[in-house]
């Protein structure tokens, strides 16, 4: 399926805050990445990744036993963190 992005018709206060946060973030990380090389968590909201890296099976069961400090996720560092390790990895694989 396609994903098609709609804007609403009665965008309200949230919505505002909701993206002035992802544009100040997106100007934050290009800034970051220009000066030092530092890169924060990518957001699930504002990256695209390719298809051939999503239905990789490597990388599909890499995301679904991802480890924090080795053991299975009692505390689980999330999707968007998940895909930034992975797209930056030099390798290119999980």
């Amino acid at each position: 399926g396609r994903q098609v992005l709609e804007r609403k018709q009665d965008p309200n206060m949230w919505d505002f805050l909701s993206a002035i946060y992802l544009e100040r973030r997106i100007f934050e990380m290009s800034a970051s990445a220009k000066i030092d090389g530092g890169l924060g968590c990518l957001s699930g909201r504002s990256f695209g990744i390719r298809t051939s890296i999503i239905q990789d099976q490597n990388f599909i069961h890499e995301f679904k036993n991802e480890k924090w400090l080795g053991v299975l996720p009692l505390i689980a560092a999330d999707d968007d963190n998940f895909v930034t390790r992975v797209d930056h990895d030099p390798g290119g694989q999980p």
